[in-house]
C-alpha cells in the first residue's frame, strides 16, 4: 500500500480492502488505459474513497485532471470538460490544429462560437489529442465523482477520446458513482473494454467501524443499544445525521427503547436547517438553486453578508468553500434545502438567479429574468418527463435509490420563464431513512 493511502487510512475508517484496491489499481499506469468504478449508494463513502484516490495519485507524481459533477449542473454542456482541462489548456492548445484548438476553446468559453455549435467529433479528436499530449509526460489521471451527473456533452467528448487511445497510453479513469434500479451507466464507464475496468461495490460499513466513525467526528459514541439503532443499515451518513440528532434530545434513550428523533431522513435534514439562522437558510436556498454556486453569484443573489451568514452552515458541515466555489457536503442537503420552498418562492428565486448568472451559463429555455415572475400557474402547467437527460430542463432523477430510501419519482415540473426544474419537491421525492 502506499504511504499516502496509509496515511489516509488513519481518516477513513473500515475501509482497508477498499484503500488496497485503490493502490493496486494506481500501479496499473504501465498496462495502459484503465478505469476503476466506485460504486454504491448514496451516503455510503464512495466521495471519500474517490478523494483519497485523488490524494494518492497526485502524491505519486501523476498528473489528476478532476471534475465532481452536481445534478443541478447537467444542462451545461460541456461543464465536465471545463472542470477537467481549464488549468492545462495552455499546455494543449500549441499542440492542437486549428479547427481542434477552436473546438476546445469554443467548449470551454474561451473563445466566441460565433453562432455555430462545436462539432462533436472535431471536439471528441481534440479532447484525445488533448490527452495524448499530457499522458506524454507521464501517467494521468482523469477523475469523475459522481459520474452519474456528468453532462452529456462532456461524457461523449470523453468516451470518444478514450475509446481511441493507444493500448500503451498511461491514462486512468478513476469513477465514483451512485448505485440503484434508476441509475443509468454513464458513456464513459463503457469507453473501455470490460476488462481494463474494475468495479468496487462499497458497501456498509461494519458497527465497529461506525462506532470509530462516530467517536473520531462527534468525540463521543453510544450505548450498544443505541449504537445497534444508529448504525442499522451501516451507511456512515444517515448514521451520523441519526447521532446528530440525538445529540439535540435533552434525555439520551434508555437501552431497548426506540430513538427520540424522527425515522424519515427528509425530517432529520429539515431539523438541520431549522437550528440555523434565517441569514444562513436564505443563503442556502440561493446556493441551491444555482447549478454552480460561487461567492460572487450567490452574495449577488441573496444580497447579504456571507461572511457571516455562511459561518454557521460550514461550521455545521453542511457546505464548505473549495476556492471561490460553495459546494454542499452532501447532494442531498440541496434537496432537503430546496424541499422547503414553495413554487411560488421557487420561482422568485430564479429571477433572482437568472439577473445574477452570466448570460453563457443559464438554460437556453430562458428568455430573461423578469419572465420569472409571470407567476407559478405556467410553471406547474409544464412538464416535462425524459427517460434520460437529453434535455436541459429534466432534473427528475436526483438520486438513484439506495438502500434504506424511498426516492419516488413523479413528473417534473419546469418553470417555462427560465427553464429550471421548479417541482414541487415534497410531491416528487419521499426519503426515509429506514432504521
Amino acid at each position: 500500500m502506499s504511504h499516502s493511502l496509509q496515511a489516509m487510512t488513519v481518516e477513513i475508517v473500515g475501509r482497508d480492502e477498499e484503500l488496497r484496491s485503490l493502490s493496486a489499481f494506481l500501479d496499473r499506469t504501465t498496462e495502459g488505459p484503465a478505469a476503476l468504478v466506485l460504486e454504491g449508494e448514496a451516503g455510503i463513502g464512495k466521495s471519500t474513497l474517490w478523494l483519497a484516490g485523488v490524494e494518492a495519485a497526485r502524491e505519486r507524481g501523476y498528473r489528476v485532471l478532476s471534475s465532481r459533477p452536481a445534478e443541478a449542473e447537467q444542462g451545461l454542456a460541456h461543464l465536465g470538460l471545463g472542470d477537467l482541462f481549464e488549468e492545462v489548456l495552455e499546455l494543449v492548445v500549441p499542440e492542437l490544429s486549428a479547427p481542434r484548438r477552436r473546438a476546445l476553446e469554443v467548449a470551454l468559453l474561451v473563445e466566441e462560437a460565433a453562432g455555430r455549435s462545436v462539432d462533436p467529433r472535431t471536439l471528441g479528436v481534440a479532447v484525445r489529442n488533448a490527452v495524448e499530449v499530457l499522458a506524454a509526460g507521464g501517467p494521468l489521471v482523469l477523475a469523475v465523482d459522481d459520474v452519474q451527473w456528468l453532462d452529456l456533452s462532456s461524457a461523449s467528448a470523453l468516451a470518444f477520446a478514450v475509446r481511441r487511445l493507444g493500448n500503451d497510453e498511461p491514462v486512468l479513469l478513476l469513477l465514483a458513482r451512485r448505485v440503484g434500479e434508476r441509475a443509468e451507466t454513464s458513456e464513459l464507464e463503457l469507453a473501455l473494454e470490460a476488462e481494463r475496468v474494475e468495479r468496487l461495490l462499497v458497501g456498509p460499513l461494519s458497527l465497529g467501524a461506525l462506532h470509530r466513525l462516530l467517536r473520531s467526528r462527534l468525540g463521543h459514541t453510544f450505548g450498544r443499544s443505541t449504537l445497534l439503532q444508529v448504525t442499522s443499515r451501516g451507511n456512515p451518513f444517515f448514521a451520523l445525521e441519526l447521532a446528530r440528532a440525538l445529540e439535540r434530545v435533552p434525555q439520551p434513550p434508555a437501552a431497548g427503547e426506540p430513538l427520540p428523533v424522527p425515522a424519515q431522513l427528509e425530517a432529520l435534514l429539515a431539523r438541520r436547517l431549522a437550528d440555523l439562522p434565517p441569514g444562513t437558510v436564505e443563503v442556502l436556498r440561493v446556493a441551491a438553486a444555482l447549478a454552480r454556486p460561487t461567492l460572487g453569484l450567490v452574495e449577488a443573489a441573496a444580497g447579504n453578508d456571507l461572511g457571516t451568514a455562511l459561518r454557521p452552515a460550514i461550521e455545521a458541515e453542511l457546505v464548505r468553500l473549495e476556492g471561490d466555489r460553495l459546494r454542499f457536503v452532501h447532494p442531498l442537503f440541496p434537496l432537503a434545502v430546496a424541499s422547503q420552498l414553495t413554487p411560488d418562492e421557487r420561482c422568485e428565486l430564479h429571477g433572482r438567479r437568472s439577473r445574477a448568472t452570466p448570460a453563457t451559463t443559464r438554460s437556453p429555455t430562458s428568455d430573461g429574468p423578469s419572465s420569472c415572475s409571470r407567476g407559478s400557474a405556467r410553471m406547474r402547467a409544464e412538464t416535462t418527463t425524459s427517460p434520460r437527460y437529453a434535455t436541459t430542463r429534466d432534473s427528475s432523477r436526483l438520486f438513484a435509490e439506495p438502500a434504506g430510501l424511498d426516492l419516488r419519482r413523479a413528473e417534473t415540473k419546469v418553470c417555462p420563464a427560465c427553464g429550471y426544474p421548479s417541482g414541487d419537491i415534497p410531491e416528487r421525492w419521499r426519503m426515509r431513512a429506514v432504521v
